[in-house]
């Protein structure tokens, strides 16, 4: 079982990476697209200490239609409820509601729909190879904080070499002042559980789609989606074939449990590094994602980085940790890597990704 071994120092000096641009490759051109890297720390400062602006705001889903499509509806939504383990180890509570999702784009090479979680709509957008499919198909979890946006040459690469990819925002994300969100929920709600929630929700209506190869289902998560998608993997194994980590923010919880000392009140909201509420912190405190890796015993890859910002060069340990818990886990550490694997290094990623989706396709 993993040690708690991070120092009080260790954890100021994470607070203290900020935010940086980076690129996601380009693996069809060899070309890079500005992407916004996720720092996946949380931070030291109480509610005293951000007094100024902070009323959490809600994100409207919004549908691009910008090219003729045709737009094909259900006639109904059925309203369903879905549960996860009653038995966490973690104490936390996964059950939903969701619906049928409904097409709103079908058009050469993309599908959108919007997909329903507890009343909140997450419009999901479809990247899809040419010809008549279904497909073997990637749902992506972005970063803390991040616009699916952010990943569309990633989902592009995809497409180009047979791969579907389903890109979506988490409930009361995106950060609003960079990017427009494709989500409805307010951004004090979101926690690690209501993420989870939203992976499980997308997941439902992917597998309801004629375009997705059921037997070929892959999870990415980057960084704090990542987190999310080991937890996902876990409750789903039936539904998924493998799981695909990008700098996965396993270090998260022991980050939040050092700087919200016990018996100090947990604050209701931080503005730094992200705006995040009060259940979030919460959650965190004390929470174990190492007790979910053992339940998944599908094929697992994590690539990561050594340079610069990424999680590997600052926290090695927590991805050891994984390899020793995950019962089938291949570590795979990209030379020049950032948190995002810019330049060369994502090109790499990327080809080791195609490998491991193709060694693993039924």
């Amino acid at each position: 079982m993993k040690k708690r071994i991070l120092s009080v120092a260790t954890a100021i000096m994470m607070l203290a990476v900020s935010a940086c641009n980076a690129t996601l490759p380009d693996a069809s051109t060899g070309d890079d697209t500005d992407d916004s890297s996720e720092v996946t720390e949380t931070t030291e400062e109480t509610a005293s200490e951000t007094t100024e602006e902070t009323t959490a705001e809600t994100t409207q889903t919004t549908t691009e239609t910008t090219e003729e499509t045709t737009v094909t509806e259900t006639t109904t939504q059925q309203t369903s409820s879905s549960t996860t383990s009653a038995s966490d180890p973690n104490g936390l509570s996964f059950g939903y509601e969701t619906s049928e999702p409904i097409i709103t784009l079908n058009s050469a090479g993309l599908l959108q729909f919007d997909a329903y979680r507890d009343g909140l709509t997450m419009s999901c957008q479809m990247y899809l190879p040419a010809g008549e499919g279904p497909f073997p198909t990637v749902i992506l979890g972005t970063g803390i904080r991040e616009s699916c946006d952010e990943y569309i040459e990633l989902a592009q690469n995809f497409k180009d070499n047979g791969i579907a990819c389903v890109l979506f925002d988490f409930c009361g994300g995106p950060d609003e002042s960079r990017f427009q969100s494709h989500s409805e929920g307010e951004m004090l709600d979101m926690t690690l559980s209501s993420e989870v929630k939203d992976m499980n929700a997308v997941l439902d209506a992917v597998l309801t789609l004629d375009q997705t190869d059921k037997d070929n289902v892959f999870l990415f998560g980057h960084s704090f989606g990542g987190e999310v998608a080991t937890v996902v993997a876990s409750q789903r194994e039936d539904d998924i074939n493998s799981l695909i980590l990008m700098e996965p923010a396993y270090q998260m919880a022991d980050i939040i449990s050092l700087v919200l000392i016990p018996g100090i009140q947990i604050p209701d909201y931080v503005t730094t590094p992200f705006y995040l509420g009060h259940d979030f912190l919460e959650e965190m405190i004390g929470f174990d994602i190492y007790s979910y890796m053992s339940g998944y015993d599908d094929n697992v890859i994590l690539f990561q980085g050594d340079t610069g910002d990424s999680l590997g060069l600052l926290f090695p340990q927590y991805y050891e940790w994984a390899g020793d818990t995950f019962p089938s886990m291949r570590l795979e550490v990209i030379q020049g890597g950032d948190h995002v694997f810019s330049g060369d290094a994502g090109r790499v990623m990327f080809d080791l990704c195609m490998e491991f989706i193709n060694e693993n396709k039924i």
